[in-house]
């Protein structure tokens, strides 16, 4: 596997594609959906969802400080 790889399925409805990505990096996944300015949902893996929602704790609180 190179570093980072993906596909997307362009057109599973009038609003919906599905983007996928494999890396051995959770935080290199994060990174490129979170650039994408695009609402989304994770399929898989499980770890990734984990990472998210910390992810998700780590941004909050930064959003808070002033």
């Amino acid at each position: 596997m190179s570093v980072f790889d993906s596909s997307v399925n362009p057109r599973i409805d009038d609003h919906t594609c599905l983007l996928d990505l494999a890396s051995e990096s959770l935080n290199l996944v994060a990174f490129v959906v979170g650039t994408l300015d695009i609402d989304f949902d994770v399929e898989s893996p499980p770890e990734l969802i984990d990472h998210f929602r910390k992810l998700s704790h780590r941004f909050a609180k930064a959003a808070t400080q002033a």
